[in-house]
């Protein structure tokens, strides 16, 4: 999730998600341009499960996220409902 959402802030979306039953425990990756420690821990306090900081490069980015999703989708289990 981007911080800088169209019509609302990610801090104020992630408590919304964490409390959606259906949502609860579904992984919320943080993308932000900030490595602001207080930006980080906000992010996780809201209910994020990872802070990765945007790159400039877009293949540096691409590989970031390639690596999320094989670590998110192909190696991690994620809870059943």
């Amino acid at each position: 999730m981007d911080m800088t959402l169209p019509r609302m802030h990610g801090l104020e979306l992630l408590p919304e998600i964490r409390k959606n039953p259906d949502l609860a425990h579904s992984p919320v990756i943080v993308l932000s341009g900030s490595d602001n420690p207080d930006a980080v821990r906000n992010a996780y306090h809201s209910g994020a499960c990872a802070y990765i900081m945007k790159r400039p490069e877009f293949a540096d980015m691409k590989d970031v996220l390639t690596r999320i999703f094989d670590f998110w989708l192909g190696a991690n289990v994620l809870l059943q409902q």
